[in-house]
Order: C-alpha cells, then sequence, then structure tokens
C-alpha cells in the first residue's frame, strides 16, 4: 500500500539527487555509467541475473556469498586481492 509507494518515492529522490552530483563530478563517461549502474542496481550481477533465471546467485570469484554489487565491489577477498 502506501508504505512501499513512500519507500519507492523515497528510492527516488535518493537516485535523482545522487544523479545530480553524478553529472557535476567530472569523470569519464564509462566511471560516470558505471556510478550510476550501481545507484540503480542495474549491473547484470548473479543476484539480478538469478531473478530471470540465467545464473546462479553465487560469486563466480569466490562461490562464499551472494554475487550483488556490494558483495563484488566491496566484499569478495578475490576482487580486493586484485584491487590490492
Amino acid at each position: 500500500g502506501f508504505t512501499s509507494f513512500y519507500i519507492s518515492l523515497f528510492q527516488s529522490i535518493y537516485i535523482l539527487s545522487s544523479f545530480k552530483i553524478l553529472l557535476l563530478l567530472v569523470l569519464p563517461l564509462i566511471a560516470n555509467v558505471l556510478i550510476w549502474r550501481l545507484l540503480i542496481e542495474g549491473l547484470p550481477l548473479g543476484l539480478a541475473l538469478n531473478i530471470h533465471g540465467l545464473t546462479t546467485i553465487d560469486c563466480l570469484f569466490c562461490t562464499i556469498q551472494v554475487e550483488d554489487s556490494t558483495h563484488c565491489l566491496m566484499q569478495c577477498p578475490i576482487a580486493c586481492k586484485i584491487r590490492g
């Protein structure tokens, strides 16, 4: 009902305000696209693909946790080693 409507509204406002800040940053286009897709949870990762029945949800590198944007960029031990 109304609760889900307000949650969606607040999420939309957060994404729009973040997108406005993103437009002010001087970054390469590919970095802007990556950040934008992170904000809208639009990266083709295991969790998002599993909703459509396309893949498993486990991380392809460590197979410890569910593959989502937070895990892939900050929590995965293999990604942390690669990042240095």
